[in-house]
C-alpha cells in the first residue's frame, strides 16, 4: 500500500493520471493532504 502522504505533488499526478482521473485532482488532493502542515508545525 502507498502511503500518499510521502509522495510529492508530481507522483501524485502520475497515480492520479494512471487510475483516469484529470491531472488537476493531484493538485487538489496534495493540497487537502497537506492543508494543515504548517498550523500542526506552529501548535507545537
Amino acid at each position: 500500500m502507498i502511503d500518499i502522504k510521502s509522495l510529492y505533488q508530481n507522483e501524485l499526478e502520475d497515480i492520479v493520471t494512471e487510475n483516469g482521473f484529470p491531472k488537476f485532482r493531484a493538485a487538489q488532493i496534495y493540497g487537502w493532504l497537506n492543508k494543515n502542515e504548517k498550523s500542526s508545525e506552529k501548535s507545537d
